[in-house]
């Protein structure tokens, strides 16, 4: 019996390992896209020199934040990430003197006329004065000038009066003429073809004109008044 059904469930395993079985494979719609994630944040720095951590030498302190106000500067707002300490080297020993140099060579001028010739060891080069450019063109006229004020009467000298020194006894008898400025003018005979106007000077003065052999002696004063007039 035993054996029986052992035969049983061989042969059924059997036939089921020899058919074929098919699966078919059903492909699902993609997801919704899920929502954005928050902006990240800048990062800023900032440096303070001469920091406490390298001693005498002196050192940069650099530190590192998050820039949580989002207006790219570093300030009190920002959350400092990290920081970074770089401390000053120790100065170097001195370097060896170089060699020395080789001398210089001097340069001298010699000016001939309009050029000059430059020397310096076994060089030389000719500077040549320059010719004369062309004479430019001339200017634009300028504008015309405000009209200036108007001048004031000009006070020319003029007549006032007619002097006789002794007064009106004879005909064509010797005058003089008073001016404005208070001077009194004549006419000096000086002889032949030397007869010339002039103004009379402070003093004593006789008529040259002797209308009936009589001649007129009179003075000038300093404030050119006629005095003093007797006839001869």
């Amino acid at each position: 019996m035993n054996k029986l059904f052992m035969l049983s469930m061989i042969a059924l395993i059997l036939v089921g390992c020899g058919q074929q079985h098919q699966t078919d494979v059903i492909i699902g719609k993609d997801g919704k896209d899920g929502d954005d994630g928050n902006d990240g944040y800048s990062i800023v720095a900032k440096s303070i020199s001469n920091s406490s951590l390298c001693g005498s030498a002196g050192g940069t302190t650099v530190y590192l934040a998050l820039d949580i106000n989002r207006d790219l500067q570093f300030d009190d707002n920002d959350e400092v990430q990290t920081q970074y300490v770089a401390c000053n080297g120790r100065n170097g020993l001195d370097g060896e003197n170089g060699e020395d140099g080789q001398d210089g060579t001097s340069c001298t001028v010699n000016k001939v006329g309009n050029a000059a010739t430059i020397t310096c060891g076994n060089s030389s080069a000719v500077v040549v004065d320059g010719v004369k450019g062309d004479k430019g063109d001339k200017g634009d006229t300028g504008n015309t000038g405000a009209t200036g004020p108007a001048g004031t009467n000009a006070s020319g000298i003029y007549i006032t009066g007619v002097i006789n020194p002794c007064g009106v006894e004879f005909s064509n008898e010797e005058v003089f003429l008073r001016l404005s400025t208070g001077r009194i003018l004549a006419l000096y005979d000086g002889g032949a073809n030397q007869d010339r106007l002039a103004l009379i000077a402070p003093g004593n003065y006789i008529t040259t004109d002797a209308v009936q052999n009589q001649s007129c002696s009179f003075t000038v004063t300093n404030d050119y008044q006629v005095t003093n007039q007797v006839r001869h």
